[in-house]
């Protein structure tokens, strides 16, 4: 290869020489322009140089005698973001060379410290369980699934569930749930928080220098300084070519990002991050599956903390079909995706927005250590500045200048408002103007658009307006310092709705993937044989106590049961076919309670019944003395015979009294269990079925009546209403205080007030009709009459008296509403006693053994007032009703001020009634009790027996004829 280039060399000569040449002169232009400048440069564009000075001075400093050291020329500045402010220097006093100093706002950063940070992903959460109804092979067992993980997936968790529904299931027992829960990476996305504390502010500045030669401006210096401004303020000098020392003050942003955390997603190491905020974000120590961020990458693994627990509590299933596996699962969460069967999914998550849809914002980064997140405002902060040098500088500005614009007055989805503008042609600061109207005679806003560069360019921005923007405005710019170059014109207002985020939050259907579960073959019933599976789950003394309470319980039912088949039922089907054999007379009347009628007031002799022998021996043959009495017994059989049908003519009267004390004691129940139903309803708490209890015991006490008095009721107390008030009112007491709670928060609507308010008074009604319906036993129909008037009249004023709960002192106050409450239960108290007021005095006949007529003088007894059935009627129902209805309605009126005509009606009603029937009860006293009473009484003896006897003897005068 040598030998070859030399020959070249030899054989041509001149083109050698010439190559040299060339290259000697590109290296000497190179070197040339590194040293001295690149002279063949085009001409450099100088930046548009704002009018920044405010006030010019000079500084002397002078020595101990006065004398003039130095002289300083000051220039203070007042720049708003991209205001530029020129300095000119001449040297040597020509304009042949002279320098430019140019000292740009170029923008304002913020930079956040970053002191945490943790990888997480959004998770797609996938379930698979299964249902294992109660008493076959257990495939769903606690050890196995009670806070366990799986291998399943990137993240896989175990959840059992108890007594879940039991539908599809052979047995009555509740079933039990087992989950696989896995979590994986939706989509593989992989994000990063990041929380932030206070940032610093600083101000970037860019320093350039010029220098004009030979009519061409050359640029000699570039730099940005930074200028730190937490303090407030900051000093710095430049010393290029002169001297010149810069303060800068300043103030705090008016609008910064506050410290929190933040996320952006993670792609590759060359994508810069893009970060979002404005939604709620785990922070580093926290972990709440409400927030995004609770799937994270530790040790390069993906996990939940405190994952067994938290995703147990939050799992939720819903058994459809226990035997089919079917179910509904839903997590008690947010920001996931859920996936159903065949891979649905469920997108549950919100991502937030982007930090640079905020107008103010102009750029957000994250520096590549990860330690600093930077912001870059597009507003800014207006500066004081002032310039010292030690010459003296010409301020140079330039010229503003626009040819055109257009744009829109805009409302984003984040109510944002900004006029969003775009200049044509322009240059310099532009001053801006809106109007509400084209006279121009009120002005929005005034504002000024800076556009840099010395030469003319299509230049857009964005200009914050306030809230009372809210339509079309006339809108003018002019170049600064050029009013009569303004131009106007009409922006249209466009407004962007809110938006609504709805994010589904449903139940996903799932089937577990389990065949020939919860089948029953042989082996479960041999296995149920065993006595030790018997007392399967029993752990406690109460549990054992419980089943005990359910099987004598059980026998009870049995028995009760049995009993009334054997004892009623069955007696009255044999009693309305036929009667086979007369019942004895005495027997016979104590079972169907046929008694004389009396009035135990005016019964003040008691009858005593003698059997008497047959002594009259004069009728009587000595030779047909067996004869006789054979005849005489057939006569007796006669007599019970014939009382027995005359008596039991009236077995439809006896099966209408029982039809309708069942149906009096089935309206008892039915409402009774309405109102408990209603109650468990409105106030969510099963425990009130407790009150069914005694309202079943309903049935017990009307089997006794049935069996034992043939349906007839007790005369002076009813124990099937008794128990009919016990069952209904308590439940009552929590439905009304449930009531007045929505009324206090105005949380009862109209119909639903009125269909509880119904229930509550259907039980006077009930109390009404049911005394109606029940037989009226030993008591006569007058008084059953006087006893269902007295119940209207007592039912008038207790619907009244529970009307008060309206009134907002009552539905307020809880203790007026216990004081009001106890009042009125009270009252019904009445309804169980039947105690009429029909004593009539009147001449009674009595029959005695004394056929003669006398008079009786009869002195009472003071002490006997006790067992004076007026004197208690009188005593209950002001005890019971008008003194508590009283005393209540008084307390309200004179503590609470509640003062209404209906109250004072029913006050002065009250204490009527108290005075009238205390003024009854006195009477009575002392027209019974305090003096000597002659009772003149009538007393017509053996009129009866007398003729029973010669009818007896009539009829053995035939018999023995006929023999």
């Amino acid at each position: 290869m040598v030998h070859s280039s030399e020959g070249f060399s030899k054989r041509c000569p001149i083109i050698t020489r010439y190559i040299n040449m060339k290259f000697i002169t590109i290296v000497f232009c190179t070197f040339f322009w590194l040293t001295k400048g690149n002279t063949f440069e085009r001409a450099v564009e100088l930046p548009h140089c704002s009018k920044v000075q405010v006030m010019e001075g000079e500084i002397k400093e002078t020595d101990d005698m006065g004398r003039n050291v130095n002289i300083f020329s000051i220039s203070q500045l007042q720049m708003s973001l991209h205001d530029t402010a020129c300095l000119s220097i001449s040297n040597n006093g020509t304009n042949d060379t002279s320098i430019l100093h140019t000292i740009q706002y170029l923008r304002l950063e913020q930079h956040y410290p970053i002191i945490g940070s943790y990888d997480f992903a959004i998770p797609s959460v996938s379930t698979n369980c299964i249902c294992d109804c109660a008493g076959g092979d257990q495939i769903c067992s606690l050890s196995s699934y009670h806070y366990k993980n799986c291998t399943v997936g990137s993240l896989c968790y175990r959840t059992y569930h108890p007594s879940q529904s039991n539908v599809g299931c052979l047995g009555s027992e509740k079933s039990e749930v087992c989950c696989d829960v896995v979590i994986e990476p939706y989509n593989n996305w992989n994000f990063k928080a990041i929380k932030v504390k206070q940032p610093d502010t600083i101000l970037v500045f860019r320093y350039k220098i010029f220098e004009r030669i030979r009519q061409r401006w050359r640029l000699s210096s570039d730099d940005i300084l930074e200028v730190p401004l937490n303090r407030g303020g900051a000093k710095f000098e430049l010393v290029n070519y002169n001297k010149i020392e810069i303060t800068v003050t300043g103030g705090r942003p008016h609008r910064q990002l506050e410290p929190g955390v933040f996320f952006y997603q993670q792609f590759d190491r060359f994508s810069p991050p893009i970060v979002k905020g404005n939604i709620p974000i785990n922070d580093i120590n926290e972990n709440s599956l409400d927030k995004l961020g609770w799937m994270r990458k530790e040790d390069g693994k993906w996990n939940v903390r405190k994952g067994q627990v938290k995703i147990t509590q939050a799992q939720h299933i819903n058994v459809q079909d226990c035997k089919l596996q079917r179910y509904l699962s839903t997590l008690n969460a947010e920001q996931y995706v859920s996936v159903g069967d065949g891979n649905e999914k469920d997108e549950n998550i919100n991502l937030g927005n982007l930090l640079t849809d905020e107008t103010w914002l102009e750029s957000v980064s994250v520096k590549e250590d990860g330690r600093v997140m930077k912001i870059v405002h597009s507003e800014g902060i207006g500066i004081l500045g002032s310039v010292k040098t030690e010459f003296k500088p010409l301020m140079l500005t330039h010229s503003s200048q626009f040819a055109s614009f257009n744009g829109t007055i805009q409302l984003d989805k984040e109510s944002n408002r900004f006029l969003n503008i775009t200049f044509h042609e322009a240059k310099g600061t532009v001053i801006g103007m809106v109007y509400s109207s084209e006279n121009k005679a009120n002005i929005d806003i005034v504002f000024s658009v800076l556009i840099d560069g010395t030469s003319t360019r299509e230049f857009n921005c964005i200009i914050t307006v306030p809230g009372s923007v809210n339509s079309s405005r006339y809108v003018c710019f002019h170049p600064a310092g050029d009013v009569r170059g303004q131009q106007c014109s009409w922006l249209q207002y466009k407004s962007v709705p809110i938006p609504v985020y709805t994010v589904p939050h449903r139940w996903v259907s799932g089937k577990g993937d389990c065949e020939n579960c919860n089948e029953r073959g042989v082996d479960y019933f041999t296995a149920k044989l065993d006595p030790r599976t018997w007392f399967k789950g029993i752990y406690s003394f109460n549990e054992v106590s419980v089943i005990i309470f359910e099987s004598v319980m059980g026998i009870l039912l049995i028995a009760a049961t049995v009993l009334i088949f054997t004892k009623c039922i069955i007696p009255i089907i044999k009693c309305g076919i036929c009667i086979a054999t007369p019942l004895p007379t005495k027997r016979l009347r104590r079972m169907l309670r046929i008694n004389e009628e009396e009035d135990c007031d005016a019964c003040l002799l008691q009858k005593k019944r003698h059997r008497r022998g047959k002594r009259n021996s004069s009728m009587v043959i000595a030779s047909s003395l067996s004869t006789h009495r054979h005849v005489e017994k057939i006569e007796d059989a006669d007599e019970e015979t014939q009382f027995f049908m005359d008596k039991f003519s009236q077995g439809d009267m006896i099966l209408f009294n029982i039809t309708r004390a069942i149906l009096a004691r089935s309206l008892f129940i039915i409402h009774s269990i309405l109102t408990i139903w209603q109650t468990v309803k409105i106030r969510d708490d099963t425990s009130i079925w407790t009150f069914a209890l005694i309202s079943i015991s309903i049935v017990v006490e009307g089997s006794h009546t049935i069996i034992m008095r043939v349906g007839d009721e007790r005369k002076w107390f009813s124990p099937s209403v008794a128990l009919y008030i016990a069952a209904t009112a308590p439940p009552i007491w929590l439905m009304e205080t449930k009531m007045c709670e929505w009324r206090k928060e105005d949380e009862l609507g109209r119909q639903d007030g009125l269909y509880l308010q119904l229930i509550e008074q259907l039980l006077l009604v009930v109390l009404i009709i049911g005394r109606w319906m029940l037989p009226k036993g030993e008591i006569s129909r007058e008084q059953l009459s006087q006893i269902l008037l007295a119940y209207l009249a007592i039912s008038s004023d207790i619907v009244e008296f529970f009307d008060v709960f309206k009134e907002k002192v009552v539905y307020t106050n809880y203790t007026v509403q216990l004081l009001v409450l106890g009042a009125w239960t009270l009252s019904l108290l009445q309804f169980p006693f039947i105690l009429t007021n029909s004593r009539a005095r009147k001449m009674r006949v009595a029959i005695t053994e004394d056929p003669t007529i006398n008079f009786n003088n009869i002195s009472r007894k003071r002490m006997q007032v006790i067992y004076d059935i007026d004197i208690w009627a009188i005593i209950l129902a002001n005890g019971l009703q008008d003194i508590p209805f009283l005393c209540v309605r008084l307390f309200l009126i004179l503590q609470h001020g509640l003062v209404t005509y209906t109250m004072m009606f029913f006050i002065c009603k009250n204490a009527l009634i108290i005075a009238l029937q205390t003024y009854r009860g006195f009477v009575l006293f002392n027209d019974r009790y305090l003096g000597k009473k002659i009772d003149r009484r009538i007393e017509m003896r053996n009129v009866s027996e007398q003729r029973h006897r010669k009818k007896r003897h009539q009829n053995k005068q035939k018999n023995l004829d006929e023999i």
